[in-house]
């Protein structure tokens, strides 16, 4: 060996034991900087799972006070119907009394009524009442059809959804078609029944379960066969004074019992 190279070999090992030594350091200083750098990820995700959790819990518990509102709202509510129930319930009480007297008015009512208008129901109205009291049948002193046999929300329905007039003849007249077994007419001249039937027809859930006619049309006779087996409603439009005689069958129709089938004679049939 060269007695010049061996003062800078010497000192080339040592410089490599040096940067052998650093190295371990900086591989250690690595290994703790990997691992404060897992523990600070595991720091934020715990932190993150904790905001969640928090951020959830405040959901929950804004939720539970819109629900204690709500409830505070229906107890109040009920609070309050239970009040309308017991007035309502001593309204029964006291109209059982005068049910036979009231039904009276209101049959009269929906028998003979339907033709004439208000000013002649108020005169029948009047005349039925002082008969009744005439035989001491008990009945209540604001007896009336729309009283009796009138249903608040579905008045209401009539009105709001298929256009019904707000004064009393219009609303007994739907109470009438609404309760009546016979074929109403309607004189109808400015269109108001002609538009509630419509409405009211065209707004049931089954499809066509509603038709209708002209009292002129050549299809009306097989239409209203059809009709009567299938229990359609079927509104025939401009009939005139003297009517249409396939409208015979249904305005005066012939019922027979047949083992346990109902049969309606429609021309020369028998139909269910």
């Amino acid at each position: 060996m060269n007695v010049k190279l061996a003062p800078i070999l010497l000192e080339l090992a040592e410089a490599q034991k040096s940067l052998d030594e650093g190295q371990k350091v900086l591989d250690n200083l690595n290994r703790e900087k990997d691992e404060c750098e897992a523990k600070v990820a595991a720091l934020q995700a715990d932190a993150a799972e904790t905001q969640k959790k928090k951020e959830d819990t405040e959901f929950i518990v804004e939720e539970n006070k819109k629900k204690l509102v709500r409830a505070k709202k229906l107890l109040d509510g009920l609070a309050d119907e239970k009040s309308r129930w017991e007035e309502e319930v001593k309204m029964l009480k006291f109209q059982s009394g005068y049910l036979t007297g009231n039904c009276i008015i209101a049959a009269g009512m929906m028998s003979y009524g339907g033709p004439f208008d208000s000013v002649y129901r108020q005169r029948l109205t009047k005349i039925w009442i002082k008969k009744v009291r005439e035989n001491h049948i008990p009945m209540t002193d604001d007896v009336s059809l729309i009283g009796i046999a009138g249903k608040k929300v579905v008045i209401e329905g009539w009105k709001g959804l298929y256009g019904l007039p707000d004064d009393d003849l219009s609303i007994e007249n739907a109470i009438i078609l609404e309760n009546t077994q016979r074929r109403p007419l309607f004189i109808d001249p400015q269109g108001q029944a002609n538009m509630f039937i419509k409405k009211m027809g065209n707004d049931m859930k089954k499809p066509g379960f509603f038709e209708v006619l002209k009292a002129t049309d050549d299809k009306i006779s097989k239409v209203l066969e059809t009709s009567i087996k299938l229990g359609k409603w079927v509104l025939v439009e401009g009939v005139s004074e003297k009517l249409s005689p396939e409208l015979e069958p249904v305005l005066s129709p012939q019922i027979t019992k047949k083992q346990k089938q109902t049969l309606i004679k429609f021309g020369d049939k028998d139909i269910e």
